[in-house]
């Protein structure tokens, strides 16, 4: 079924054109706003990580994580529920230096990828209790919101080092 609007004179169709470029700009507007807020929340949600990562608990690591989960690196693996996730952060925990004492963010970028769904590429430093430098890494975490109701949930499903 079609629908045809016959206009009665260019006055009213340049009146409903300009009505109609109004309502758009304010829906791009909108969308522009709550992208810059989901943005915001996720670069406050990895900082949170970063600190649980730097105390080493992983009870909270796990809640930033949904599953499936896939972790890309030398032994990339899918991880499929919260045990699977804590063993695998017990065994990097165990394999870092014993001087290890914190992580600092050193870049977070935060690029939209799609409906809900953002990449962080993130640049960070390990250090000692003494400040001495132990290294850096980085990557790129895909986050999605798991939620879909009002309350925005955005949630690590997707982990691959740079």
């Amino acid at each position: 079924m079609y629908t045809f609007v016959v206009f009665t004179s260019e006055a009213s169709m340049r009146y409903t054109v300009f009505c109609l470029l109004i309502l758009m700009q304010s829906e791009i507007l909108l969308s522009q706003e709550a992208a810059t807020a989901h943005k915001l929340s996720i670069e406050q949600h990895y900082k949170q990580y970063s600190e649980a990562f730097s105390a080493q608990d992983v009870d909270l690591i796990e809640s930033f994580f949904t599953y499936p989960m896939v972790m890309n690196g030398d032994d990339a693996k899918v991880i499929i529920n919260a045990d699977t996730l804590k063993a695998t952060y017990k065994t990097l925990f165990d394999s870092m230096p014993e001087t290890y004492n914190h992580t600092t963010v050193d870049t977070l970028s935060v690029i939209s990828i799609g409906s809900m769904r953002y990449k962080a590429v993130v640049k960070y430093s390990h250090w000692d209790a003494k400040e001495q430098w132990l290294g850096s890494g980085g990557g790129s975490y895909y986050f999605k919101d798991i939620d879909k109701s009002i309350e925005v949930d955005f949630k690590i499903h997707h982990y691959t080092p740079l």
